[in-house]
């Protein structure tokens, strides 16, 4: 179920005009890469993205570390419970 603006999920609300994850109402902290690619997850929902296509749309030509990605993954996952 979704907005223009806002994607509800489960109890959480994501919030794209504020950039914001939000649980019951409650903002989320969330670092900015994680929630970045959060957004980028949800916008790209009906593809499959591999870790370079995150990697591109996310930090752009920042140069990471491989495990970059995997660490924004589990912060996800630790916010989203």
């Amino acid at each position: 179920d979704y907005t223009l603006s806002k994607i509800h999920f489960s109890d959480f609300e994501l919030d794209f005009t504020s950039r914001e994850l939000r649980r019951e109402g409650k903002p989320i902290e969330i670092g900015q890469r994680a929630l970045s690619l959060l957004f980028t997850l949800v916008a790209f929902r009906d593809r499959h993205l591999s870790k370079e296509d995150l990697r591109k749309e996310v930090w752009k030509d920042a140069k990471i570390s491989p495990s970059t990605v995997a660490t924004c993954i589990i912060e996800l996952r630790r916010a989203l419970g």
